[in-house]
């Protein structure tokens, strides 16, 4: 495919993003791009550090690209109900799998309401990009593809162990189990089966005592799932055909107390520790859930990934393709 015709299925899609959000009543809000820990997603690992020429901005490293906007964009409900941004994504990967970039187009929202407002906003979303540009195509496989966004599966993790993974043999002649992360291999099974973009919902909760030492580890905020006694938490991933995840989201935590347990317990706060990172990072967010929490209420988001739905529309064999000027570990070193 031309690189013309990608460039132009990315603004298309971002632009149908934005039109179909502001259409609902969201709201831009720009976030910041240098952050304290508190910009990560799951894994700090991945974080870039920034620092200034003699080292002593930022408290001494400890200063981020950001990964994600989304607890910025929580404490903006105070003030709009519904709310987006759009900027980069920027982790440390270490892969170079045409899978994964150190830079990518991240598009995030959120919004009051619970996690089946979440589920009705992201299929109401995704099937009117379908409709939307379903028409400025010529291209079959594109048209299938835009299609297939009107037509999302949605299945709980356990609903699809159950019936696809856990008797497929995917890693090291196993199927996945209980607790194990969907990886690619699996991700692809799913969708192979009605070739059709599927919504996983309820993952796991990894500080439930059931669920002690699994594989998966959700962003600490995530509710836990009152109706199954918080053994998962209310969260959802959108995978797409060849291509994978390309959307995480879930409603929120709002509660300071439950949030400072669930921050501390989490694998991701035992990481911080070792690799020197302050938790001092998190104190705003958690300050300001402390004090307006409670009036924001129940809410919830969700991130896309600009690339990997692009990459899916233009049936591309790796995210590098999707954009111009791929950011890969290769390119950086």
């Amino acid at each position: 495919m031309s690189k013309r015709t990608v460039m132009k299925v990315n603004s298309d899609v971002l632009n149908a993003c934005t039109s179909f959000l502001t259409n609902q009543g969201f709201v831009w809000c720009p976030t910041p791009v240098i952050v304290p820990a508190s910009g990560a997603c799951e894994s700090v690992a991945t974080l870039f550090h920034v620092k200034s020429p003699d080292n002593t901005w930022w408290n001494k490293g400890q200063a981020f690209l950001a990964q994600t906007g989304q607890l910025h964009l929580e404490r903006v409900l105070l003030h709009h109900e519904k709310v987006f941004c759009i900027g980069p994504s920027c982790r440390a990967e270490q892969r170079i799998d045409g899978r994964h970039l150190t830079e990518f187009t991240l598009l995030e929202i959120e919004m009051c309401g619970d996690f089946a407002a979440l589920q009705g906003l992201i299929s109401k979303m995704f099937y009117d990009i379908g409709g939307r540009l379903i028409n400025q195509y010529n291209e079959d496989f594109i048209i299938h593809r835009l299609s297939s966004l009107q037509e999302i599966c949605t299945l709980t993790y356990s609903n699809a162990l159950e019936k696809y993974l856990t008797r497929k043999i995917i890693v090291d002649g196993k199927g996945i189990e209980y607790g194990d992360d969907i990886h690619s291999k699996a991700e692809q099974i799913l969708t192979d089966v009605n070739n059709k973009p599927v919504l996983l919902t309820k993952f796991p909760n990894n500080q439930h005592p059931m669920n002690k030492e699994i594989e998966i580890e959700k962003f600490f905020n995530m509710k836990p799932n009152p109706e199954d006694g918080g053994k998962t938490v209310l969260s959802c991933d959108l995978i797409l055909p060849k291509a994978g995840e390309c959307l995480g989201g879930a409603e929120r935590v709002f509660d300071v107390e439950l949030l400072k347990e669930r921050l501390e317990k989490s694998q991701m706060f035992a990481t911080m520790n070792k690799l020197g990172i302050k938790e001092s990072g998190f104190k705003t967010y958690l300050d300001d859930m402390g004090n307006f929490g409670k009036m924001i209420g129940p809410h919830c988001g969700f991130g896309l990934g600009i690339p990997r739905l692009v990459q899916y529309l233009c049936d591309l064999e790796t995210i590098e393709e999707t954009v111009c000027f791929p950011s890969t570990r290769k390119e950086l070193l």
